[in-house]
């Protein structure tokens, strides 16, 4: 059940993220925040899956370190895939400039939790 309410969670969020991002921004920008949007999302849903009852709030993010190296290793990947040219042209992104990461933060927020909160 959970894993089916964040997928629709995600979609949801991604699909509302792209839409508003392509009519005011090029294509490839609408592509880039979409994409962004769907890690930034699967970074919270790490978070928040070690436990049912526990918000990340509680638990705190440095309990597990194991945990947090792999989410800021993801995050350093995530930002060569984003402004690294030879990696913009394998995956196919262009550069965020902070208003754009902002878009790609909101479909993670609220975070899966139903009490937690950007």
């Amino acid at each position: 059940m959970r894993l089916g309410f964040l997928a629709i969670m995600l979609s949801i969020g991604v699909f509302f993220a792209f839409n508003w991002a392509q009519s005011r921004f090029s294509l490839e920008e609408a592509r880039t925040i979409a994409f962004c949007a769907v890690v930034v999302f699967e970074w919270l849903v790490a978070f928040n899956a070690r436990s049912d009852e526990s918000t990340i709030f509680r638990l705190g993010i440095f309990h597990n370190m194991w945990l947090f190296r792999a989410v800021i290793l993801a995050i350093v990947l995530q930002m060569a895939v984003v402004y690294l040219p030879p990696l913009q042209i394998a995956f196919k992104t262009v550069l965020l400039g902070a208003k754009e990461w902002a878009i790609a933060i909101v479909p993670g927020c609220p975070a899966p939790n139903n009490d937690t909160t950007c």
